[in-house]
This record gives structure tokens, C-alpha cells and sequence, in this order.
């Protein structure tokens, strides 16, 4: 089974991930480069090109293929939990993890990045907006919470690592 780090943009998924997976030997997969991968485009240049309907539809397969492996650590993309089944078979691994933030911090992270706006709104309405939006389905297709507000990506990967050697029984580091 699976480590799954899922949760709102700029929580921290990909860059505590990729220390997880280095340190635990294992493969890593983000689903939204898996994304990118495939299709030959940026996020942002689906969204605009062809919608989020039809980004939606890939994310789905591309999350259902990656959670049906063992032993990785998944990245899900922020939204992917608004597909009930992408949700449940999140929920289904053996450590499915919310890392999650205040709005503000999602906010100050997401700014100045590059990363494209999903609304029209500003950052803060937009993370606002979708954090409310999905908080109740990151609850339902994980079962740990952890804030990773004040916590820097190595304190976040030691933090998962616990979880993991927790309920995989490996306590040898």
C-alpha cells in the first residue's frame, strides 16, 4: 500500500513527497507532472485549452493508476479529491495524509510563485474558496491531518515518516 499526501496547493505535497520517497527508497509519483508528463502541457495551459472537465477525467486515471501500486508515495494534485473515487481509494491506503495549512499561509506560499490562478479571484479569495470547498473531502479520503503552517519540508517528511513506520511496523531506520 501507499503513502498519499493530499491537500491544497503550496501544503507542501511535492516537496515533503520527494524527501519521503529519497529517504524511504521508494518511488515517488505527482500526479500533476504525472499530468503534464502525458499530455506535453502545463496545468494552466489545460485548464485554459481544454477545461477542467477534461483535466478532470485524466487526473482521474492518473490517480487511479498511481494509487494501484505498492509501496510508492503518491502526490495528489489539490483537487483530485473532488472525484469520489479518486477520494476513496486515497482513503483505501495505508497511510493517506492532509497536509494542510491556514488559508493565509496557503496564500503567502502561492503567491509569487508562478503558479496560475484556477478562479478569477485573487489568491487569498481563491484559496479561501477552495480550501472550504474541499476541507470536508481531504477529512473523508484521509484519515491524519497534519499542519504544515510552521513546519519546514523536512519536519513535515520526519513527521510522515513516524506516521509511516507507525502503522508499517518498521521501526528500523
Amino acid at each position: 500500500m501507499n503513502i498519499v499526501l493530499a491537500g491544497m496547493r503550496g501544503a507542501g505535497k511535492t516537496c515533503a513527497g520527494r524527501l519521503l520517497a529519497g529517504r524511504l527508497r521508494l518511488p515517488f509519483v505527482d500526479t500533476d507532472e504525472e499530468i503534464e508528463r502525458r499530455t506535453g502541457e502545463g496545468i494552466d495551459d489545460i485548464f485554459r485549452l481544454r477545461g477542467e472537465e477534461w483535466f478532470r477525467a485524466v487526473e482521474e486515471r492518473v490517480c487511479a493508476e498511481a494509487l494501484a501500486g505498492e509501496g510508492r508515495v503518491v502526490s495528489l494534485g489539490g483537487g483530485a479529491v473532488e472525484s469520489g473515487r479518486t477520494a476513496a481509494l486515497a482513503a483505501a491506503q495505508l497511510l493517506p495524509v492532509w497536509l494542510d495549512a491556514a488559508p493565509r499561509v496557503l496564500a503567502g506560499r502561492l503567491r509569487g510563485s508562478g503558479r496560475p490562478a484556477l478562479t478569477g479571484l485573487g489568491v487569498e479569495e481563491e484559496v479561501e474558496l477552495l480550501r472550504r470547498r474541499r476541507a470536508p473531502l481531504y477529512e473523508r479520503a484521509t484519515r491524519i491531518r497534519l499542519d504544515t503552517g510552521v513546519l519546514t519540508p523536512e519536519e513535515v517528511c520526519d513527521a510522515v515518516e513516524q506516521l509511516w513506520r507507525a502503522v508499517s511496523g518498521d521501526h528500523v531506520r
